[in-house]
């Protein structure tokens, strides 16, 4: 099993004192293909996915995506 982890602060104004922290755990077995995937969204000239600079449109995409028909990303 793989973990990826990442955090970041809220915006104070609105939500002070907010810390968030997601995980990402991936199974062994399949941690190739789920690089595949995420290989796969990146755009021309893109080193990594980042939330923080993705359009809403992208965003959209990303969390859409599915790996042999599940679901990866729940919010």
């Amino acid at each position: 099993m793989f973990a990826y982890v990442d955090e970041s602060e809220s915006d104070q104004r609105r939500d002070p004192g907010v810390y968030l922290l997601g995980a990402a755990l991936v199974p062994a077995p399949v941690m190739e293909q789920a690089r595949d995937v995420l290989r796969g969204l990146l755009l021309p000239g893109q080193r990594k996915l980042h939330w923080h600079n993705e359009s809403d449109k992208r965003r959209r995409l990303i969390t859409e995506t599915d790996f042999n028909g599940e679901k990866w990303f729940w919010f």
